[in-house]
């Protein structure tokens, strides 16, 4: 991939959630008791894209000198800190208003193993038609949902547990995304803003070891995928 196409895309990392349920903050969780989960996936995203891509990571108030120490210390350069806001539409908006360039990816900092080799494929799709994306898994489990007192099974085959980074147009989701903002609907997935709006998404398979750390739960797998690492 040519320079001239990576330096035209910004990366937007959301980490100003609570981590109520991880009950610490869990950007700053020691992987292998070596390196925070914050710029474990900085450093996956930067190996991604060359250090080319404009990368802003999105975080909080309270946490922005731990998170400046930390760049210094693992020598993290070339990163736009941006304070987020109390619901993660509100960090999202902060950070594509401060993203250079028309074409975004918002990824979830809780997600830190990235590929070099998935991120790139996850581009190339977008670039075919430049209509917003997002990466998607299928489960594994029986789905059965609740409607009105009744259980129901779903056919899995149906079902997408959605994944970051997606990919889309600032100039298009701006607008948008200030739109539901203003009536405070406050969702934790960008394309569902759009899909709301009838755009058109392209839904495409992403990576079983692309996990969210929510909970204390999934250290052991975190550090089990962290073990065959190879990005």
């Amino acid at each position: 991939m040519s320079k001239e196409v990576i330096d035209k895309l910004s990366f937007i990392v959301v980490g100003a959630g609570k981590s109520l349920r991880f009950k610490s903050r869990k950007i700053f969780y020691m992987i292998d008791g070596k390196t925070p989960l914050l710029i474990f996936t900085l450093k996956n995203i930067m190996f991604a894209f060359e250090k080319k891509a404009e990368l802003i990571f999105v975080h909080s108030k309270e946490d922005k000198k731990k998170i400046e120490n930390l760049f210094k210390e693992f020598k993290i350069d070339n990163v736009k800190l941006v304070e987020g806001g109390e619901e993660r539409p509100l960090s999202v908006i902060n950070g594509l208003l401060a993203a250079s360039n028309d074409t975004v990816f918002i990824h979830d900092c809780a997600r830190p193993f990235l590929t070099k080799k998935f991120l790139l494929s996850v581009f190339e799709t977008y670039k075919k038609d430049g209509k917003p994306l997002t990466p998607y898994v299928k489960p594994f489990d029986t789905v059965r949902v609740k409607e009105n007192g009744k259980v129901k099974t779903l056919s899995r085959d149906d079902v997408m547990l959605i994944q970051t980074p997606q990919v889309l147009k600032k100039s298009l989701y701006l607008p948008i995304l200030k739109k539901y903002l203003e009536k405070k609907i406050y969702l934790t997935d960008d394309v569902e803003y759009l899909l709301r709006e009838g755009i058109e998404v392209n839904f495409v398979e992403g990576e079983r070891k692309n996990i969210k750390v929510t909970d204390q739960n999934d250290i052991n797998l975190v550090e089990t995928i962290y073990k065959g690492w190879n990005k």
